[in-house]
């Protein structure tokens, strides 16, 4: 089945995943809200033949790290969409590209049956003076 959230219905979605329902969702899209992604870690996994995902209106660095609890093997569309991050003022601009940018590791260890891939930024790894490479 497939199931879209907005923003404003998301404190259903235990709910709707509650009592075995989970299994047969294999399409999800959701509008999150700032700290929504803690709590989705738990109800995710339970979507067992999840195969499609769509997280929207994400702030900054809200996915989990690697190592986290956050592995959807089954999922094989991801796409990841941040709120508007570049900023432009009268003394800097950037691009917000270190707000937006996802770990390819993380990515890798959290959903191996990845085969789609949409998103603003990926980083690939960090030298070690700390600089992200995008």
């Amino acid at each position: 089945s497939n199931l879209e959230l907005p923003a404003d219905l998301l404190a259903a979605l235990p709910a709707l995943l509650g009592g075995g329902r989970a299994a047969s969702v294999s399409h999800l899209s959701l509008a999150v809200r700032p700290g929504w992604l803690e709590g989705l870690h738990r109800d995710l996994p339970k979507c067992a033949r999840l195969e499609r995902l769509s997280l929207r209106g994400l702030r900054s660095l809200e996915l989990p790290r690697p190592g986290a609890d956050w592995r959807l093997p089954s999922v094989k569309v991801l796409r990841l969409e941040h709120v508007p991050y570049f900023t432009l003022s009268w003394c800097s601009h950037h691009t917000g590209a270190s707000v937006a940018a996802i770990s390819a590791s993380a990515l890798a260890s959290g959903f191996a049956g990845l085969e789609e891939l949409s998103l603003d930024y990926l980083r690939l790894g960090e030298d070690p003076g700390g600089a992200v490479e995008e």
